[in-house]
């Protein structure tokens, strides 16, 4: 099975500016973790949506990803929580 650290970031690149042609958005699904796969797609990453749950573990990798992207692409990315216990958040009226 091929997966996307299978690609390289050349073939990646080639591959999204062939979509952008066609498309408005393209929008990648990631695995979790900072794998060879997340590093090949970021070099083509206009913008990045980052997708934690609201447990520690998950925020702290999201956060690494964040910082990375930033560090090395000058990348701001947004978080999306996924899981959220609607009794947990409080509403200030």
């Amino acid at each position: 099975m091929l997966t996307a650290g299978d690609v390289s970031k050349k073939d990646m690149q080639k591959l999204i500016e062939t979509a952008k042609q066609n498309y408005d958005v393209i929008l990648i699904d990631c695995p979790a973790g900072i794998g060879r796969g997340l590093k090949t797609l970021w070099q083509a990453a206009d913008e990045a949506y980052l997708v934690a749950t609201p447990d520690d573990a998950s925020l702290r990798a999201a956060q690494r990803v964040a910082s990375m992207l930033f560090e090395r692409r000058q990348l701001h990315a947004s978080l999306v929580l996924n899981r959220i216990d609607r009794f947990l958040i409080a509403v200030h009226e």
